[in-house]
């Protein structure tokens, strides 16, 4: 149709006039171009690249008030939890009644939760991992943040532990389908024995740990908040057959698991919830114990010594 078109312009507008309407139309595609790629509007206000990322990129700071929203359960927003409470951000904590969500999960986003709200700007942060990494990047324990904002290397260290963390909870996650209880529990069961699946690789991050008490270096990071919330999952009775002694044989996921636990910021949090009637935050204030011969243990392994002399 354009052949055409032109063809009809061409006959009805003079040969001087025509090549002058094709220029000015030029003109104006090349500044609509330009204003896309500059994140100008042919309004002046923002536009393109830049309106969408000014959409899906609202900042969040430590002086706004925030919604976090998640169902009552000690489960995927349980370590956003602990970093608003680290970073005495001003927040109010909305636990999601499962007949409710029908409701809220055709607003949410990507139709999940959890969700951090801005009261004063309206800015919504979603996925569990991406609050967490922005979060950790805000607060600060001993002057240092708990994400690298500019190194790299260590924020690499940092979610790879994580995502380890993730691999074992994918192996839990298909017995949630199982719908006979007993079968669900002797399967959970199975994945922490001695030779479990989950015990293996827990045993793995356990190695992985650094020697100083921290999963990372020698100061608190994103990574050991990770280890406290998904120790404490597994042995909270959230998740039934899982036994509650299961992370007692891993020395070093229990001693950052108190470490993190006796924050006060931490402690206040989680007393707060056991008083409100929270059963499953108790074991989030009774850390697994940490015995000086696990270390021992480890230590002796490292180094390829035998027992008994």
């Amino acid at each position: 149709r354009r052949p055409q078109v032109l063809g009809f312009l061409a006959g009805a507008l003079s040969a001087r006039a025509f090549p002058a309407l094709v220029a000015a139309a030029r003109r104006k595609w090349r500044h609509r171009r330009r204003a896309h790629r500059d994140g100008v509007s042919p309004g002046g206000g923002p536009g393109g690249l830049a309106a969408l990322k000014q959409r899906c990129c609202a900042a969040i700071s430590q002086q706004d008030k925030l919604t976090l929203k998640y169902f009552d359960i000690p489960a995927l927003a349980e370590p956003i939890r602990v970093l608003l409470a680290l970073g005495h951000f001003a927040w109010r904590d909305q636990r999601v009644a499962f007949d409710e969500w029908p409701a809220l999960k055709a607003r949410c986003k990507w139709g999940q939760v959890p969700v951090l709200v801005s009261d004063d700007s309206g800015a919504e942060l979603t996925q569990c991992k991406a609050i967490c990494r922005y979060l950790a990047k805000l607060v600060e324990i001993d002057g240092a943040a708990l994400y690298p904002r500019d190194d790299a290397a260590r924020a690499f260290a940092i979610d790879e532990l994580i995502d380890t963390f993730e691999d074992v909870r994918s192996k839990i996650m298909p017995t949630m389908r199982i719908a006979d209880q007993a079968e669900k529990e002797r399967a959970r069961q199975k994945l922490f024995a001695d030779d479990g699946e989950c015990t293996l690789l827990l045993r793995k991050i356990d190695d992985a740990f650094g020697p100083d008490g921290y999963a990372i270096g020698s100061t608190l990071t994103l990574a050991d908040v990770w280890c406290y919330f998904f120790v404490n999952l597994l042995r909270c009775g959230f998740m039934e057959g899982i036994p509650a002694d299961c992370m007692n044989r891993h020395a070093k996921l229990a001693s950052v698991t108190r470490r993190v636990a006796e924050l006060p910021e931490v402690k206040k949090h989680y007393q707060a919830e056991v008083a409100r009637g929270n059963a499953f935050c108790a074991a989030f204030l009774d850390p697994p114990p940490v015995k000086r011969d696990m270390f021992l243990n480890d230590h002796n392994t490292a180094n390829g010594a035998t027992s008994g002399g």
